[in-house]
C-alpha cells in the first residue's frame, strides 16, 4: 500500500470515539483536570511536555526467540538495539498464555480474575475496568492504536480509552504483486501482517506527533500459521517462526525510525512485549493455551525511558502486569486505584531491595472453557513454581528452568505452602465485576472452533476463584490441540490426504466431536472421495452448540459443489436444500439458483435469487446476478450503478467485473468491455465465460494474433467445455 493508499485508509476508516454514556461519564470522573496536560518537573520549574508512550507487543514470542534473549540464529536488530538503549528483564511472566486475556492485564496491570477476562471470544475487558489509554486519555494525550488480528478487534473491549482504534484485520485478497490470494477464512482467525498494522497507525500519528500522546501496536505475524514473506521465508525456510519474529521485527525497527524522524524518539518511552510465548513441542505442546510451562509462560520484556537507564538487564522476576504502574510511575501518576502490578522503576533504577521475592500469578482456564478437562493455576515465589490442576506439580526455576522435574512428591509441604499461598492470592486479587461474557454469533463460534478454542464439550459454567480438583490434567490431552493443529494446516496448504490422517486420529479419540468430523468430510470431498464423505456426513448430529449447527453450512455446500460438479445435480440440491434449512442464508441460496437453473426450473432460480436478496440485501454475488438481468433487461443504467458500487466494495470479486464488460458491450464499446472481461480473468483464471468473452473482442478488434494467444490458453484450462468449442469455431471463421 503506496502512502496516497495509506491516507486513503485512514480518511475511510475515521477514529473510534468513545461511544457511550457510561463510558464518557467514567472519563470525566476519572479526575476534574481531564483537559490538563499532565506536567513534568523541569529545571527551573519550566513547564515540560510529558513522554509519550508507545506499547509494541508481538503476538506469540516467547523470550528465548529473540537475540538479546540468547537466540543467535534469529534475526532481530531492532529489539536488540532497543534493549541497548534501555533496561532487559530477563525473567518475564505473562499471567495467560492467550491473546486477549493477556493483552488485559498488559493494558490495565490487573490480573485475569480481576478484569474478568480468561479466554478469547468468550469474554469482553468490561466497562468498570480503566484501562491505560482511558487514564492517559483523561490526562490530555492522544491515543491510538492498531492491532493485527481477530482475538483483540474492538468487539472484545480493548479498545475502552483509544481515540482511534483501527481494527481491519480482514485479510487482503490479494498480494503486493496483485496475484489473487487464496483466503483462510474459517480456519484461522482473520490478521494482517505488521507492516499494515504500521501503515495503519503513521497517517493518525503525523497528525498528532506534536502532542502527547499513547500508541499501542500489535504484531500477529509470529503466531500460528507460520508463513514468513520474503525473504524472510527464504532466511528461514528451516525454522519460519523465527522468520516470522524476523519480520515483525523488521516492520518494529521502521516504525521506531518513523518516531526519529518525526522528532519525537527522545521523548517516548517504548515497551516492547508479547502476550504469550510458544510451546514448539516443549512438554508435547505445538502451540499455546493449554498447558502453564515457561515455554507459553515467559515472555520478552523491554523498557526504554529517555535518559533512563540504558544497556541493563534485571534478573529478578517480574510480570507483564507491571507494565502499566512502570509507565504511570516514569509519568509521575500515582493516584489510580484498582492496579494490582508494580513499578518497576526503582528495580530499574537500582533503587530496589532484597527482601521477600514477588509473588505472581498465571492460569490458564481455556483447557476447561473449550474441551472440559481440568484448569491450571498457577504461582511463582521465589525459584519455586506451584501448578494446581488434576496433576499437581511443583518446580526449582533455577535448578531447572525447563520443568522436567516435579517436585510435587519430594516436597509435599512445600506444595501445601504454596497451594495455600495460591488460593490466598487469587481471592485477594479477584473483583466483583470479574466475569464478563460475550454472547458469540456463529461467526465468532466458528472462527475459535476452528482453532481449537471452542470445543463440543466445553465448561462454560461459572468462573469461581477456588482451586479445582480432578478432571483430565492437560498435559494429557494436549496432543489433540496437535492433531487439531496439524489437521488445519494441511487443509490450508492443499493437502487432503494429511489432513484426512491427522483428524482421523482424532476422531478415534473423540468419535462424538461434529467439528472433527466436519473436517473428515471436507478433507474426504477435496480427495474426490464423495460417497465416503456423503457416509460420513451422515454421522453427524444434527445439534446446535450454542450457534453453531453441525453439520457446517460450508461442509454442506461443499458437498452439494462436489456432487453437482460429477452431474448429480439432484442430489446436490437435495442437499442445498439441507443446508438451507439447518443454515438459511443469502450464500445457501445462491447456490440453490446455480443448481436450479442446471436441471431447467428458472422460475425457481428467480425466487431462489429474490429470497438470496431478502436474507442479505448486501450479499455481493447475489446483487451482482440482479444487475445482469437487469442489464438483459434494459436497464443498462442501474445494472452499471450496481456492479460498479460492488467493485467499490469488492474490487476483487471477478463476476462483476465479467458483468460489467456485458454492459459495456451494450454502451462504452469493445475496449471498455475487453478491459473488464480480462480483469475478471486476471482474478479468477478458470473463468471460462471471460476467457471466450476476451476471445471473442480481441477477433471483433481484428486483433487475431493475440486471439490466438488467448486461445491456447483457453484449451489448457477447459480444452472440452462449450466455450472453447464455440471460440474454436470463432477462430476458424476469422481465419
Amino acid at each position: 500500500m503506496g502512502w496516497s493508499g495509506v491516507n486513503a485508509h485512514f480518511n475511510r476508516r475515521g477514529q473510534y470515539m468513545f461511544g457511550s454514556d457510561h463510558r464518557i461519564l467514567k472519563r470525566q470522573q476519572m479526575g476534574l483536570l481531564a483537559l490538563v496536560i499532565l506536567v513534568m518537573a523541569g529545571g527551573c520549574g519550566k513547564a515540560e511536555r510529558p513522554y509519550n508512550v508507545v506499547i509494541f507487543t508481538f503476538d506469540t514470542v516467547r523470550a528465548d526467540a529473540i537475540g538479546c534473549y540468547g537466540n543467535e540464529r534469529v534475526g532481530t536488530p531492532a529489539i536488540d538495539a532497543l534493549a541497548a538503549e534501555g533496561v532487559r528483564f530477563a525473567q518475564a511472566d505473562t499471567p495467560l498464555p492467550i491473546t486477549l486475556p493477556s493483552h488485559a492485564t498488559i493494558l490495565t496491570g490487573r490480573y485475569p480474575m480481576a478484569h474478568g477476562v480468561r479466554d478469547n471470544g468468550l469474554f469482553v475487558v468490561p466497562h468498570e475496568e480503566t484501562t491505560l489509554a482511558e487514564i492517559l486519555a483523561a490526562r490530555g494525550y492522544r491515543t491510538g492504536a492498531s492491532v493485527g488480528a481477530f482475538p483483540v478487534i474492538s468487539r472484545f473491549g480493548l479498545n475502552q480509552g483509544f481515540e482511534f482504534f483501527d481494527d481491519d484485520v480482514s485479510p487482503n485478497t490479494e498480494d503486493d504483486l496483485g496475484r489473487l490470494r487464496k483466503a483462510a477464512a474459517k480456519i484461522y482467525f482473520d490478521a494482517r501482517r505488521a507492516g499494515r498494522v504500521n501503515e495503519a497507525l503513521i497517517p493518525w500519528l503525523d497528525q498528532h506527533a506534536d502532542e502527547p500522546f499513547f500508541l499501542w501496536l500489535h504484531y500477529y505475524d509470529p503466531h500460528h500459521p507460520l508463513a514468513p514473506p520474503p525473504p524472510f521465508d527464504q532466511l528461514f525456510a528451516d525454522v519460519p517462526y523465527l522468520g516470522e519474529i524476523s519480520y515483525a521485527d523488521s516492520c518494529f525497527g521502521q516504525f521506531l525510525e518513523h518516531l526519529k524522524e518525526l522528532g519525537v524518539d527522545d521523548r517516548t518511552i517504548i515497551v516492547m512485549t508479547s502476550d504469550h510465548g510458544e510451546g514448539r513441542g516443549d512438554h508435547n505442546e505445538d502451540t499455546h493455551s493449554l498447558l502453564n510451562y515457561q515455554s507459553t509462560l515467559h515472555v520478552p520484556l523491554i523498557i526504554r525511558v529517555p535518559g533512563g537507564p540504558a544497556g541493563v538487564v534485571i534478573s529478578r522476576r517480574v510480570g507483564t502486569v507491571d507494565i502499566v504502574p512502570t509507565i504511570l510511575d516514569f509519568l509521575g501518576i500515582s493516584d489510580i486505584e484498582g492496579i494490582q502490578g508494580q513499578s518497576l522503576r526503582p528495580v530499574m533504577e537500582g533503587r530496589f531491595s532484597s527482601g521477600a521475592p514477588s509473588l505472581y500469578y498465571a492460569e490458564t482456564l481455556s483447557p476447561r472453557l473449550s474441551h472440559d478437562w481440568g484448569e491450571l493455576r498457577t504461582l511463582y515465589e521465589g525459584k519455586f513454581k506451584y501448578i494446581h490442576g488434576p496433576r499437581p506439580e511443583l518446580f526449582d526455576l533455577e535448578a531447572d528452568p525447563g520443568e522436567v522435574h516435579d517436585l510435587s512428591g519430594e516436597m509435599p509441604d512445600r506444595v501445601d505452602e504454596m497451594k495455600s499461598s495460591l488460593q490466598e492470592f487469587m481471592t485477594r486479587h479477584v473483583a466483583d465485576h470479574a466475569e464478563t461474557r460475550v454472547t458469540m454469533d456463529e461467526d465468532t463460534r466458528a472462527r475459535l472452533e476452528a482453532l481449537g478454542y471452542v470445543d463440543i464439550g466445553g465448561d462454560t459454567s461459572e468462573i469461581l476463584e477456588v482451586l479445582r480438583e480432578g478432571g483430565i490434567a492437560p498435559q494429557d490431552r494436549v496432543q489433540d490441540v496437535n492433531l487439531w493443529t496439524r489437521t488445519k494446516d494441511a487443509l490450508a496448504q492443499e493437502k487432503p490426504s494429511d489432513a484426512k490422517e491427522a483428524v482421523s486420529s482424532l476422531l478415534r479419540r473423540n468419535p462424538e466431536n461434529p467439528v472433527y468430523r466436519d473436517a473428515l468430510v471436507t478433507a474426504l470431498l477435496k480427495l474426490g472421495e464423495i460417497d465416503e464423505a456423503l457416509r460420513q456426513l451422515d454421522l453427524i448430529p444434527q445439534v446446535d452448540l450454542g450457534g453453531t449447527i453441525h453439520p457446517k453450512s460450508q461442509t454442506l455446500m461443499m458437498a452439494a459443489s462436489a456432487l453437482a460438479s460429477t452431474g448429480r445435480i439432484t442430489e446436490a440440491l437435495d442437499m442445498a436444500e439441507e443446508c438451507e434449512r439447518l443454515h438459511p442464508s443469502a450464500m445457501v441460496l445462491y447456490l440453490k439458483r446455480a443448481l436450479l437453473l442446471q436441471i431447467g426450473r428458472t422460475d425457481d432460480a428467480d425466487e431462489a435469487l429474490l429470497r438470496s436478496l431478502e436474507l442479505d440485501p448486501a450479499y455481493v454475488p447475489s446483487r451482482a446476478v440482479l444487475a445482469a438481468k437487469l442489464g438483459q433487461a434494459g436497464d443498462e443504467g442501474k445494472a452499471r450503478e450496481i456492479l460498479e458500487a460492488i467493485i467499490g466494495e469488492r474490487p476483487f470479486f471477478a463476476p462483476a467485473h465479467y458483468n460489467l464488460g456485458v454492459v459495456a458491450l451494450g454502451g462504452s464499446g469493445l475496449e471498455a468491455a475487453l478491459v473488464h472481461f480480462r480483469r475478471a480473468v486476471e482474478l479468477d483464471p478458470f473463468y471460462i465465460k471471460a476467457r471466450y468473452a476476451v476471445i471473442a473482442i480481441l477477433l471483433d478488434l481484428e486483433e487475431g494474433e493475440e486471439a490466438q494467444k488467448a486461445m491456447k490458453v483457453l484449451e489448457y484450462f477447459a480444452p472440452e467445455s462449450p466455450e472453447t468449442l464455440q471460440a474454436q469455431q470463432l477462430m476458424e471463421d476469422y481465419s
